[in-house]
C-alpha cells in the first residue's frame, strides 16, 4: 500500500480498514464469604423439645404413670447433654449451624446440603461475564494499585474444544492501563502476590466477536488460569532514559494497532493517548534542561499522533481528529496522512473550499495516492454543487425583486419612498452572484 495508509508496525496499511483504543479502573469489593451451611439444631435442645412434648401429651389419670414419665424425662436430659465446644471452629460456622425459628416451632430440622459451584466462583460484575475462583491464597495486603508493574503466569483453555492459548511463564505490564487481555486486567487488581486463581471469562473480556486469529475463534469463552508472580512500584516516566521510555511507547502503539484491527476503537484511542502522554512527560521534563528533541523522539510522536487520529476518524471525533492532525503539522508541515486526513475531516463536515486546500496539498506531496484523488474528487463535486446552490439562492432573490417592481403604475409602489432602497439592494445582490461566480472560477482554474 502506499505511504498515505502505512504506518511502522503495520499500523496504518489501509485508510478505511487500517491504520495509517483508560481505561477506567474498576474498584469491584469481595463479598463476604456466602457458603450455605447447613442449619441444624443442637442435640440437647432437640432432647428438650422431645421430653415436653411427652409431657403434654401424657395423662394425668394414672399418678404411677407420670411419675415414670418425669423419671425418664430427666434421664434424657441427663444422658444427652451437649458435648464440648471446638474452639478452632470460626463464629461464622457455628452461627450458621443454629436452627431457624421456623424449624423450632415445627420440631423439625433442614437437611444438610453441600455448597454447590458456583457458590465457589466470586461474579466480579454481577453480570456472569467474569468470574473468579481462588486455588490458592497469596500475601495479604500485596494487592496491585494502578499503573504498578506486575507479573502474571497466564495458560488459558478454550471453552468449546480445550484448546490451550495464551500460555506465558512471566508477561510484565501496567495494571490497569489496558496492555493486556481485559479479563486479566480487571481481575489482578483482586489479586495478592503469590495467588493462583482460576478466570472465566466469556469474549466480552477477552478477544470479542472478531477473535485473534489464527487460535482463537470469534465469541470465544476462555478460561484462564492466573498466577501472580510479582507486585512492584509505578514507574516515574519522566525519569527513563530516553530509549526505555521510547519502548514503552512503542508497545502501546503495538497494542493500540491490535485493538484498531478488532474494532475496539476507543480502547485504541486510550492506548494511544497513554504513549502521547509518556512522551509529553519526557518532554517536559528535558525542557527544564533546554531539551531538543531528537528524531527517534519526534518520530515516535509523530506515528503516535497520527495512529490516534485515524481512530478517532473512525469514531466520528471530527474535531478531535482534527486538532491531533494540527499536532502533527506543527512538528512536520508537509506530513501527508496529516494533510489528508484534515481534509477528510473538513470534507465530513460540508466544508468543500477547506478540504480541497488540504487534499490539494497532500496530492502535490503524493500524487500516486489514489484514496487521495477519490477524496479530492469528492470534495470538488460537492464545492460545485455549494457554488450552484448559492447562485440559484441569489437569481430568486433578484427575480424576487423584478417581480415587484414590474407592477402596473396604478398599483405598483413604484413611488414608494423606499424604491431605490430595493434597487440598491438588488445591484449588491448582483454584484455578490458575480463574485461568488469570479471565485469559482478561479478555483476551478488552479
Amino acid at each position: 500500500m502506499s505511504s498515505i495508509d502505512a504506518e511502522n508496525n503495520s499500523s496504518d496499511k489501509k485508510e478505511e480498514t487500517n491504520l495509517s483504543n483508560g481505561d477506567e479502573t474498576l474498584v469491584v469489593c469481595e463479598p463476604e464469604n456466602k457458603d450455605t451451611f447447613a442449619k441444624q439444631p443442637c442435640c440437647g435442645d432437640t432432647a428438650m423439645e422431645s421430653c415436653s412434648d411427652k409431657e403434654n401429651k401424657s395423662t394425668l389419670q394414672d399418678q404411677d404413670s407420670l411419675a415414670d414419665v418425669a423419671e425418664s424425662s430427666q434421664n434424657a436430659v441427663n444422658s444427652i447433654k451437649s458435648p464440648p465446644i471446638d474452639t478452632s471452629c470460626s463464629d461464622a460456622v457455628s452461627s450458621a449451624a443454629k436452627p431457624s425459628n421456623q424449624h423450632q416451632q415445627r420440631g423439625t430440622t433442614n437437611d444438610s446440603s453441600p455448597p454447590t459451584e458456583d457458590d465457589e466462583w466470586l461474579d466480579i460484575l454481577g453480570s456472569g461475564h467474569l468470574k473468579k475462583k481462588i486455588i490458592r491464597e497469596g500475601e495479604p495486603n500485596t494487592r496491585p494499585t494502578p499503573s504498578c508493574q506486575v507479573v502474571l503466569r497466564t495458560k488459558g483453555t478454550l471453552e468449546d474444544d480445550s484448546k490451550l492459548v495464551d500460555v506465558n511463564d512471566r508477561v510484565a505490564f501496567a495494571a490497569g492501563e489496558g496492555d493486556v487481555v481485559q479479563a486479566w486486567d480487571l481481575v489482578v487488581s483482586l489479586m495478592c502476590q503469590g495467588e493462583i486463581c482460576l478466570v472465566k471469562t466469556t469474549s466480552r473480556f477477552a478477544y470479542g466477536e472478531y477473535g485473534r486469529a489464527p487460535d482463537v475463534p470469534p465469541n470465544a469463552e476462555i478460561m484462564y488460569e492466573l498466577e501472580l508472580l510479582e507486585v512492584n512500584e509505578p514507574l516515574d516516566i519522566a525519569m527513563l532514559p530516553e530509549e526505555q521510555m521510547l519502548n514503552l511507547v512503542d508497545a502501546k502503539c503495538i497494542r493500540g494497532n491490535e485493538l484498531f484491527q478488532r474494532k475496539e476503537y476507543m480502547q485504541a484511542v486510550s492506548s494511544y493517548q497513554k504513549g502521547n502522554n509518556f512522551l509529553q512527560q519526557h518532554m517536559e521534563r528535558e525542557e527544564e534542561e533546554e531539551y531538543v528533541m531528537s528524531s527517534a523522539v519526534k518520530n515516535m510522536r509523530i506515528r503516535c499522533l497520527n495512529n490516534l487520529a485515524a481512530t478517532q476518524l473512525k469514531t466520528d471525533a471530527y474535531k478531535e481528529c482534527f486538532d491531533t492532525c494540527e499536532k502533527v503539522l506543527a512538528l512536520d508541515k508537509d506530513n501527508v496522512k496529516a494533510l489528508y486526513r484534515c481534509g477528510k475531516v473538513m470534507l465530513r463536515k460540508g466544508e468543500s473550499s477547506s478540504a480541497i486546500k488540504y487534499l490539494r496539498r497532500a496530492l502535490e506531496l503524493s500524487p500516486n495516492e489514489k484514496v487521495i484523488k477519490l477524496e479530492l474528487q469528492e470534495a470538488t463535486k460537492l464545492n460545485v454543487a455549494n457554488r450552484k446552490k448559492e447562485k440559484d439562492l441569489y437569481q430568486k432573490m433578484v427575480q424576487g425583486l423584478q417581480r415587484s417592481d414590474s407592477q402596473p403604475e396604478g398599483k405598483s409602489h413604484l413611488n414608494h419612498p423606499g424604491r431605490w432602497s430595493n434597487y440598491a439592494l438588488a445591484a449588491a445582490v448582483v454584484a455578490v452572484v458575480g463574485m461568488g461566480i469570479f471565485y469559482f472560477i478561479q478555483n476551478h482554474r488552479q
